[in-house]
């Protein structure tokens, strides 16, 4: 973060340094009148066009106030800005923590399907076929496909052999129909 400009309170500072240098020009060349037995006063009348010093320095002091109010308020906008910059990177963090934890899930979950549905399908391909067949035929037909596709093809036949011809050729289409799917991909 890149930090405030503090170029305003300088400019403030050498004019108020400037005018103290020429006040005391001022208080010098007073004492040098008065050793010469002329006061400033005497000498030097104010004119209408002469800028009043104490208005002047009344008026530097005031700027210099606003400078170092509108300074502090830069800076304190500055910390609240690195407290919720501070913020989001803790809740970056926190996120980036909890999509990890939900990718071991998903990955979990996924390993396990993966697993149920190799179990199930070894169970059903060591079922005799007719009673695997009659399982198959109360299924639909994509999901029957998806199992007989995971099998041994011997098994498989069998099952496929064991159902109703027109369950056996809606499964055979779908079956057809995902390898197409697969090789055009």
């Amino acid at each position: 973060m890149a930090k405030a400009r503090k170029l305003p309170m300088r400019s403030g500072a050498l004019i108020l340094l400037a005018l103290c240098l020429a006040a005391s020009g001022l208080v010098r060349l007073s004492a040098v009148a008065s050793e010469h037995g002329v006061t400033m006063a005497a000498q030097a009348r104010p004119s209408a066009d002469a800028p009043d010093t104490d208005a002047l320095l009344a008026e530097i002091v005031a700027e210099r106030a606003a400078l170092e109010a509108r300074a502090a308020e830069i800076d304190a906008r500055a910390d609240a800005l690195a407290k919720v910059e501070e913020d989001l990177r803790a809740q970056m963090r926190a996120l980036e923590e909890a999509r990890s934890e939900l990718q071991a899930l998903v990955t979990l979950v996924e390993t396990s399907a993966e697993e149920d549905l190799d179990r199930l399908t070894l169970i059903y391909q060591n079922m005799k076929p007719d009673q695997a067949a009659a399982l198959f035929e109360e299924m639909r037909v994509d999901f029957a496909a998806g199992f007989l596709a995971r099998m041994d093809p011997i098994s498989a036949g069998a099952i496929l052999a064991g159902l109703p011809p027109d369950i056996g050729y809606a499964v055979s289409v779908a079956l057809a129909g995902r390898n197409a799917q697969t090789a055009s991909r």
